[in-house]
């Protein structure tokens, strides 16, 4: 175990035999002022004053145990990271602070590995092609690299699971504006961020790096951003800064016609202006408030009235997914969710649906036009009617149409993860003319084929008819013939009730006909 070096992290930057030669011109002096200022370095005042035009408040007097970059796209983000997780690897002396056998870790945690590779990489070359740093290296291998004074540079998924119980000397929280997590109902940066906080606290002089381009006004980007930007906290440093005021010698021709297409979304990309066009399609805490907890499924009740929809899907990316609900009262509740995750075969998905929708004694479903003749002739097959959504009530209509339930409390929810996940995802973004849209986050790896069936059940549940009780109150009088009348012609009512003209209440049934004629008419209708 040998002891680490002791060096500025400026001078790691500038040095010519360390990373000098990676980091040489003007155009990194706006990064030199803000990383001097992160880790309490003595500043010019030229320094100072680029600090203050991008951090709106004065340097440090010590390292921070806390940087957030929040800087436009092709502002040289990684490359700073790679900087500073070299410098904080490298610095590293393990005397006291490990047990035998004990590694420290140096982690680069992204949307995916692929994301997270791209800081590693930087390091990676920092580390085989300078001689001084090169001599530090006992391995290198695909997942990062170790040194000799037992700190380990890896990378790592946005998984609060994966990186817990480790010791941490600094974290980078690479993108983490669009990070997504769909196998858990977490939210991924702030759980990730509570998973590592033990790992730095053990080690003295960690630091938490968070180094993204903005996006919408939800995270913890923005948390820290609206908590601490412009304010003289000793332990959090917030910039904000363009990407010319970084990178100043990116293209701005380039920057100005993709403002000119689209204001808000390259003001964010460039400019590091929150999107105001962008907000979350409900909050995170409705929906969870709507999920009852331990419930996995509700099995089917010859007592309710089912209705489904479907987001049919051929292959490729994207699963096939089914969901059921049924009305009680003015509540829309979800029975079941289904999905069949690619790879898959079309027709076997279609016939495990139809399955599931056949033991809740649905022979229709609903669902978008996305290839419909297959869909159509699939579900045909098993004895199913496939119907197209109506004109209009497309999978955003659905999401709009459905807001209201979660408001007002009228919907309950399976526990399922991954529909909790999507759900949290959808965005709701206000269109050219003020007309609003939700759509899943328009990023590689986002889906919402599960709330988009959850939506659609829910809707088709919604608008079910309130039932014999809402009769009663409605047309007493009304409500007493047809009672009548079903006890002269009691398939005659259940056929009336079947088409969604009357609905059974919740206290019809062996009580109102018997035992014994409930019974017989449950066979005759294939109950």
């Amino acid at each position: 175990m040998k002891k680490g070096l002791s060096l500025r992290v400026s001078d790691v930057m500038s040095s010519p035999k360390l990373l000098g030669p990676h980091f040489h011109g003007d155009s990194w002096g706006r990064w030199r002022a803000v990383i001097k200022a992160t880790f309490g370095e003595q500043m010019s005042d030229a320094e100072v004053a680029d600090f203050r035009d991008v951090a709106q408040r004065d340097p440090p007097r010590q390292r921070v145990s806390e940087a957030v970059y929040a800087i436009g796209r092709g502002g040289g983000k990684d490359s700073a990271a790679s900087l500073m997780a070299t410098a904080a690897a490298v610095n590293f002396d393990p005397k006291g602070k490990l047990r035998p056998g004990e590694m420290a870790h140096v982690l680069c945690i992204a949307v995916d590995r692929e994301q997270a590779a791209i800081v590693l990489g930087y390091i990676k070359a920092y580390f085989e092609e300078v001689p001084a740093l090169r001599a530090l290296v006992k391995s290198v291998d695909r997942n990062g690299v170790t040194l000799h004074n037992n700190v380990t540079i890896i990378v790592a998924t946005n998984s609060f699971r994966s990186v817990r119980g480790r010791s941490i000397i600094c974290a980078i929280f690479d993108e983490c504006a669009f990070w997504r997590s769909e196998d858990s109902a977490a939210i991924p940066d702030v759980e990730v961020a509570a998973a590592v906080a033990p790992g730095l606290a053990r080690m003295p002089g960690s630091m938490l790096i968070l180094i993204s381009t903005v996006h919408k006004r939800a995270g913890l980007l923005y948390q820290r951003f609206k908590d601490h930007f412009g304010r003289d906290s000793a332990d959090t440093l917030v910039v904000r800064g363009t990407t010319m005021q970084f990178n100043p010698t990116f293209d701005a021709k380039i920057i100005d016609r993709q403002l000119a297409e689209d204001s808000q979304r390259y003001s964010a990309e460039y400019l590091s202006e929150w999107r105001d066009d962008l907000s979350n399609y409900i909050t995170r805490d409705l929906i969870e408030a709507a999920v009852d907890v331990g419930v996995a499924v509700r099995p089917h009740d010859p007592l309710h009235r089912y209705t489904s929809f479907v987001d049919a899907s051929s292959g490729g990316p994207d699963s096939f997914t089914c969901a059921v609900a049924h009305k009680e009262g003015d509540v829309a509740i979800l029975d079941c969710v289904v999905e069949v995750r690619p790879p898959f075969s079309a027709a076997t998905a279609t016939t495990d649906i139809a399955a599931v929708l056949k033991s809740y004694r649905l022979v229709e479903t609903m669902g978008d036009h996305h290839a419909r003749a297959w869909v159509v002739a699939e579900f045909a097959r098993h004895g199913i009617t496939f119907n197209a959504r109506p004109s209009g009530m497309d999978r955003s209509a659905l999401y709009l149409e459905t807001a209201s339930l979660f408001s007002a409390g009228r919907v309950r929810l399976i526990d399922n993860k991954r529909l909790v996940a999507q759900y949290a995802a959808l965005e709701r973004r206000v269109m050219p003319g003020g007309k609003d849209r939700v759509d899943h986050p328009d990023r590689a790896g986002h889906h919402d084929d599960i709330s988009n069936s959850c939506a659609g059940a829910l809707w088709r549940a919604s608008a079910e008819p309130g039932g014999i009780c809402a009769l009663f109150s409605a047309n007493p009088a009304r409500a007493a013939a047809v009672i009548a009348q079903s006890a002269a012609h009691p398939h005659t009512f259940w056929d009336t009730c079947r088409a969604g003209r009357l609905r059974e209440a919740p206290d019809w049934g062996p009580r109102t006909y018997g035992e014994r004629a409930w019974a017989q008419m449950q066979r005759r209708r294939g109950y």
